[in-house]
């Protein structure tokens, strides 16, 4: 394990020296950390403003393929500025609070708990 690792972007890390890499292995997992707590899917959701131009997304310039209604529905309860809500909606539609569905979810291996990347996040912090 590299020390020092650091992620960089949803996809990358960054390396000791500011060098950028994407690292895989031989068994890959989907690794995702978009919103890591309420202020962390705030300021995500403030951040990519400008993303929804116009009520719609678009990424580059093209507009986006929508397959779930949650970005929509997440950017328009962010731009309200209505911080009750927006955190009633996080902890209703993004945090997975149900022990039961959590344990079905970890016993058919559809999710796994990794606690690796914590354990170093905090080790360097």
């Amino acid at each position: 394990m590299q020390d020092r690792l650091r992620p960089s972007s949803v996809h990358r890390f960054e390396l000791p020296g500011g060098k950028s890499a994407a690292i895989a292995g031989e068994s890959p997992v989907i690794l995702h950390y978009p919103c890591c707590g309420f202020a962390s899917f705030w300021n995500r959701f403030i951040t990519l403003e400008h993303v929804y131009a116009g009520g719609r997304e678009t990424w580059w310039g093209k507009e986006a393929i929508i397959l779930s209604p949650f970005h929509p529905d997440a950017r328009d309860v962010v731009r309200r500025r209505d911080v009750v809500a927006a955190r009633a909606f996080y902890r209703r539609r993004y945090v997975i609070s149900d022990d039961a569905c959590i344990n079905a979810l970890l016993n058919n291996d559809v999710c796994c708990r990794i606690l690796e990347p914590a354990r170093l996040l905090n080790a360097v912090d």
